[in-house]
C-alpha cells in the first residue's frame, strides 16, 4: 500500500478507534520529552528566554509536526517540497519567538 493510501485509511481509524489514539499518545509526547530536553539545554545556554514554557512549546512543536506530516499530506495535494517549507517557517517562527527579548 503506498504512504498517502497508508495515511488516509490511517487517520480516520485513528479519530474513531481509541485504541489507535492510546498508543499515539506515548509516542507524541515521548517525542515531545525529547524536544523539551533539547531545549532545556538551551535555556541553560541562556539562548532561549527563562520564562519559556517548554512543556506547553514541545508538545506544540510535537503536534505541529504530527500536523503537518499526517494530516496536511492526507488532506490537501501539497507536495513534500512544499510541506518542508511550511515546516521550515514554523521552526523559523517558533525559534524567534523563544529566542532573548531585547534589552
Amino acid at each position: 500500500m503506498e504512504s498517502l493510501e497508508f495515511f488516509r485509511t490511517f487517520v480516520p481509524l485513528s479519530i474513531l478507534d481509541a485504541s489507535i489514539r492510546d498508543r499515539l499518545e506515548p509516542i507524541l509526547l515521548r517525542e515531545a520529552a525529547v524536544l523539551r530536553e533539547r531545549l532545556s539545554e538551551l535555556q541553560k545556554r541562556r539562548l532561549i528566554r527563562s520564562d519559556a514554557d517548554l512543556q506547553a512549546a514541545s508538545l506544540m512543536v510535537s503536534g505541529q509536526a504530527f500536523y503537518l506530516s499526517f494530516m496536511l499530506r492526507v488532506c490537501t495535494n501539497l507536495d513534500d517540497t512544499h510541506l518542508r517549507q511550511i515546516i521550515s517557517q514554523f521552526a523559523q517562527y517558533m525559534a524567534r519567538g523563544l529566542g532573548p527579548l531585547p534589552q
